[in-house]
């Protein structure tokens, strides 16, 4: 079993009920020039509060599907994903892991204990967060489980800092160093923002000799006027000619006719702040994820590698002009940012319904033509969307509560 922190970004997922739709499903087929090849899937499972309990693998084996690997998880009363365990414990033992997580009384992750299986479970990887006063990860130590000696050894280092607006500005990983036993600089990332979004992260790696870091790689990120992510394009730092070179891309897909917010959402991860999973789905349903490669030698352009689906249970797609996007010629909404209220010039009987960025509803109201006022003053200041539901058609929109 291979010593990387890297297990950390398994596919956790933390699901919150919105209706009885869920994500059933997603099948990945890999493009062979010509078609498009089933490749593997997934299956998931939910409790009552929609928490993800068993996520089912299977890869694609002539004309069936062949069980590959089953991660389930546990939860408390507050919904936190308390034990997942990945893998098929039978005579093999292959790659099979526990993790045991714990929260602080805000429910934020304070810890997480890995382990082993070889017909007993044992000691793996243990890692610890520390937080500041905002409840922001500082710093967080791993450390892996030294078999012969039975202690804990120092493995490695992230620390966090952020902007004034409390986004992870930088993150630097270091390594510890037996010989001078300390840590030591390893890689960092460094992020660029425009509004709510990363729009950037540069990575650099660390030259012990020369004592400064090299750039290495970026990522480039867009969104939809949502906060949606459209296209992630990864590009590699030629050190000749200190250019960037692309070579990946990846573009998500969405059906508009249906919001996230009446879908259990499965893109909330645990360790989504300690930069393990670098996206979050919002506001809209994920329908396809594609993947590419960029071909420098021969064409210069982006090759299909590979796509992934996603397959809801209980859904049937509405019109595609079901639902339209907020603009300021459908009528007004005003002001936006907002202290107290937010009002809407409407003629006819409409419902009103407010989410989070956590996808969760915390304002449904009706209005009409005389009362046409939603009092916003207890929500937490921040970004917030809504829904507008006259029977007919569906708007979107989006307002900032200060």
């Amino acid at each position: 079993m291979k010593n990387k922190i890297t297990i950390l970004v398994l596919s956790l997922m933390t699901l919150s009920l919105f209706s009885q739709e869920k994500l059933d499903s997603t099948i990945s087929e890999y493009f062979d020039g010509v078609n498009f090849i089933l490749d593997n899937k997934n299956t998931y499972t939910y409790d009552s509060n929609f928490n993800l309990l068993i996520d089912t693998s299977f890869d694609r084996n002539l004309n069936t599907w062949d069980l590959d690997n089953v991660l389930t998880n546990d939860f408390d009363i507050n919904n936190n994903l308390i034990s997942f365990t990945n893998g098929l414990i039978d005579s093999s033992y292959n790659n099979v892991i526990k993790y045991d997580l714990t929260y602080n009384n805000t429910n934020k992750l304070t810890s997480a204990n890995a382990f082993g299986w070889n017909g007993q479970w044992y000691n793996y990887i243990k890692f610890d967060v520390n937080r500041n006063s905002n409840d922001l990860p500082t710093d967080f130590i791993y450390e892996t489980w030294d078999t012969i000696g039975n202690i804990w050894e120092n493995t490695g280092y992230y620390t966090y800092t952020y902007n004034t607006s409390d986004q992870i500005q930088q993150i630097i990983i270091s390594k510890w160093d037996t010989i001078g036993n300390t840590y030591v600089f390893q890689s960092k990332g460094e992020y660029t923002y425009t509004g709510n979004n990363y729009t950037r992260i540069l990575y650099s790696r660390w030259n012990s000799a020369a004592l400064i870091w090299g750039i290495n790689n970026q990522s480039l990120y867009s969104y939809d006027s949502y906060d949606n992510p459209l296209t992630v394009i990864n590009a590699s730092f030629d050190n000749d000619s200190l250019l960037f070179y692309e070579n990946s891309k990846t573009d998500y897909i969405y059906d508009n006719t249906k919001p996230i917010n009446t879908i259990a959402n499965p893109f909330n991860d645990v360790f989504y702040e300690l930069g393990f999973n670098t996206l979050a789905i919002k506001s809209k349903l994920l329908s396809s994820i594609t993947y590419y490669n960029f071909n420098n030698n021969n064409l210069s352009v982006w090759e299909i590698q590979n796509k992934k689906t996603h397959y809801y249970s209980n859904y049937t797609p509405a019109t595609p002009n079901a639902i339209k996007e907020f603009s300021s010629t459908s009528f007004k909404t005003y002001p936006n940012p907002t202290t107290e209220s937010l009002y809407f010039d409407i003629e006819n009987d409409v419902t009103i319904e407010i989410y989070n960025t956590d996808g969760q509803k915390v304002i449904i109201q009706n209005l009409n033509k005389a009362i046409n006022k939603v009092t916003v003053n207890k929500l937490t200041n921040g970004l917030y969307y809504f829904k507008i539901l006259d029977g007919k058609d569906v708007l979107v929109g989006k307002f900032l509560k200060q």
